[in-house]
């Protein structure tokens, strides 16, 4: 029997998501809001890199050397061309969405089993049992 899929409430906009267990790999977002998230994420990393010591040493450095390049100029360059006045129309493409079936994974659309689980499924990596009693620890023999 396949696990049963797993269902939370999309951090960012509070609907709620149903994973099947292939799909699941610890979500926190819908699909929607993922991707949004993702960028935000990678902003913030990006500023944070900007505002440390390395960042500003960097981004200086890249800076000259752009200056650097762009201020050996030998010839004018000639004026961009002129965009024709009447663009063609294009046809916007309409996205259909499908209702989604209730026992269906927000993900993948596959059809899950109508058993769910509010939280991950546990790893279950079985070690062996510790050997405390054959060695005794050599800091508490006396001499």
């Amino acid at each position: 029997m396949e696990p049963p899929a797993r269902r939370y409430l999309c951090v960012c906009c509070h609907i709620p998501v149903l994973l099947c267990s292939r799909c699941d790999r610890g979500n926190r977002y819908c699909k929607d809001c993922a991707p949004k998230q993702r960028a935000c994420s990678v902003r913030a990393a990006g500023q944070r890199y900007q505002a440390s010591r390395r960042g500003r040493h960097a981004h200086a450095q890249r800076q000259r050397r752009w200056r650097v390049k762009h201020a050996k100029v030998t010839h004018q360059g000639s004026p961009p061309a002129a965009l024709p006045a009447l663009l063609p129309p294009e046809v916007a493409a309409i996205e259909i969405d499908t209702p989604q079936q209730p026992w269906q994974c927000h993900f993948c659309c596959c059809h899950c089993v109508e058993l769910v689980r509010i939280d991950f499924l546990r790893c279950r990596i079985r070690r062996p049992p510790r050997l405390t009693d054959q060695k005794e620890p050599y800091h508490a023999r006396d001499p």
